[in-house]
């Protein structure tokens, strides 16, 4: 036997005059949801505080910020287009352009390809010791 997962207009109905109603929030006024929210709003909200680290020295904002930048000085000196980026690390010729433009940083496994293409000379650049 299977059910049926329509559910009939009287199941909401109230059955007598002082019935309890349909309580369901309407979607579209659900205000606390963020999507209306800025990034400060929504960061101090969830509770994202810019604090220092785990690990003394390392400024994890500091180098997120700087991901998108030091990858696309890499990839300009190691690639003459985005296709051949592309292809050596096996992603879309949009994502490689984007890396090129220095708008997008690389995923883990990017890294790890570079990391054990290049090595030492890899990790010292990315680092911002070269």
């Amino acid at each position: 036997m299977t059910r049926s997962l329509r559910t009939s207009a009287a199941a909401f109905r109230p059955s007598s005059p002082g019935a309890a109603q349909d309580v369901r929030p309407d979607p579209r006024q659900n205000l606390l949801s963020g999507r209306g929210r800025g990034r400060a709003a929504v960061r101090a909200a969830h509770g994202f505080v810019r604090a220092p680290g785990l690990i003394e020295g390392y400024d994890p904002f500091a180098i997120r910020a700087q991901m998108p930048e030091r990858w696309s000085l890499w990839v300009r000196k190691h690639f003459r287009r985005a296709e051949e980026a592309a292809v050596a690390f096996g992603v879309t010729h949009q994502c490689a352009k984007y890396w090129f433009e220095g708008l997008h940083k690389p995923s883990g496994d990017t890294l790890l390809i570079a990391a054990d293409l290049w090595g030492a000379e890899f990790l010292a650049h990315m680092m911002g010791e070269a």
